[in-house]
């Protein structure tokens, strides 16, 4: 399936955040507490969701190209870690004891879940029935997308153009002479 299938969408403006430049809050005064501590929850919200479209496009491209790696820049790679596995437990069972394995034997393995893996595994190693039961019953949920700075490499600078740099500086630098002026006039 790829990014145009699940309708992800092209492109993710950023910053598209909530959050002000140059603001400052009063965290002793509730309101402002408040409204600061709403403001987050909104920008950690968006940027997760940010994160998951992010992610299933970089899930794509590693599917589509059959890769386990992505080198993505000069710094940066992208790989998918491997998921969670679990089994469908009657399937494995069933499969275990149709492999040749001793019903006694497949359910010391089991609880209401399979309790040993690590047993599972050292016997689909030895005998090829068990590991093709083991399979048939195997799934693995999606991995955790990982992004990666290489070794060695510093971080790039960040991709605010200089005006926009420069005005959000100037706008912090007004506010603070504000604030200064008004805490000297007593307000």
């Amino acid at each position: 399936m790829t990014v145009d299938e699940r309708a992800l969408p092209e492109r993710i403006s950023w910053p598209a955040t909530p959050v002000g430049a140059g603001e400052v809050f009063y965290l002793h005064e509730p309101a402002q507490a408040a409204e600061l501590s709403h403001r987050c929850a909104t920008l950690m919200a968006e940027l997760r969701r940010m994160k998951m479209l992010a992610d299933e496009a970089l899930r794509d491209e590693l599917a589509s190209k059959a890769a386990a790696k992505l080198i993505v820049s000069a710094d940066l790679e992208v790989e998918e870690e491997p998921g969670r596995v679990s089994y469908d437990g009657e399937a494995l069972y069933s499969g275990l004891v149709a492999a040749g394995l001793e019903p006694d034997v497949v359910a010391e393995m089991f609880k209401p879940v399979l309790r040993d893996a690590r047993e599972l595994g050292k016997l689909e190693r030895r005998n090829d029935a068990v590991a093709k039961a083991a399979e048939a019953a195997r799934t693995r949920s999606r991995g955790r997308v990982v992004v990666k700075r290489k070794k060695g490499r510093v971080a790039g600078e960040a991709a605010i153009p200089e005006e926009v740099h420069r005005q959000a500086i100037d706008e912090a630098r007004s506010n603070r002479e504000a604030e200064t002026e008004a805490s000297d006039l007593g307000i």
